[in-house]
């Protein structure tokens, strides 16, 4: 028969070891879930699947075109606002083949030629926008989470000139244009990231048909334009 005092002893060590191990298993479920949300939360080494990306920002762009004769070099130049729009898939780890919608508008922007600048008057407004479609890539560097986009597409150049009372606007014919830009992104979730950078864009496209010529002129209007933006990311 084993006596009270050694029955009693084990009891209480009995106790003693159940409450350390309940105090154990407690710390464990919030070690876990603890961990489980910081891993939801973070990126993963490789990005993968489908990908959606808006980005949109400010800058400068020059559109200029040769009219020869005493007009010479006709630019039309100022700040203006970027704007770009991707969707696509990874095809491997990290590079996404993806359509890209971009393009820019410069309101009231200055007009230069040979004679001088011009600006718009309060009676007369003129904005001037370049809008493309085409194919891109983006490559992630990982984990750096950091990226490199470039694309090339079609796309045209519209010219509105209105004085209030009525507008007139002028196309271009469709002419290549490009985008490139560099990124880096911050996780805000387990879908999205939210970034900032900066991008090019070159465009080489045929006038339109009311741009007339004074002379030998070229057929082809010239448009750089650049700027920083901020960019969100579904992947």
């Amino acid at each position: 028969m084993i006596p009270a005092g050694v029955l009693k002893a084990l009891g209480q060590a009995s106790l003693k070891a159940g409450r350390r191990e309940l105090r154990s298993i407690r710390f464990f479920m919030v070690f876990v879930l603890f961990t489980s949300f910081d891993a939801e939360a973070a990126l993963p080494d490789d990005r993968t699947g489908f990908m959606l990306r808006f980005h949109g920002g400010a800058g400068y762009s020059e559109t200029s075109r040769d009219l020869g004769g005493h007009i010479g070099i006709l630019s039309v130049k100022g700040a203006s606002g970027f704007a770009q729009f991707a969707v696509g898939g990874f095809i491997i780890p990290n590079l996404a083949l993806h359509a890209t919608f971009f393009g820019f508008e410069a309101s009231e922007p200055t007009i230069e030629d040979a004679r001088g600048e011009r600006h718009d008057s309060e009676a007369v407004e003129v904005t001037f926008s370049l809008q493309a479609a085409g194919i891109g890539l983006t490559y992630y560097l990982m984990p750096a989470n950091v990226y490199f986009s470039a694309s090339l597409g079609m796309g045209k150049a519209v010219l509105e000139v209105s004085d209030g009372n009525r507008s007139v606007e002028d196309r271009s014919k469709d002419g290549f244009c490009s985008t490139a830009s560099i990124a880096k992104e911050w996780s805000v979730s387990s879908s999205w990231s939210l970034g900032v950078g900066g991008q090019f864009n070159y465009a080489l496209i045929p006038v339109g048909i009311a741009a007339e010529c004074i002379g030998s002129c070229d057929q082809d209007m010239q448009s750089l334009s650049g700027g920083v933006f901020f960019s969100a990311t579904y992947n």
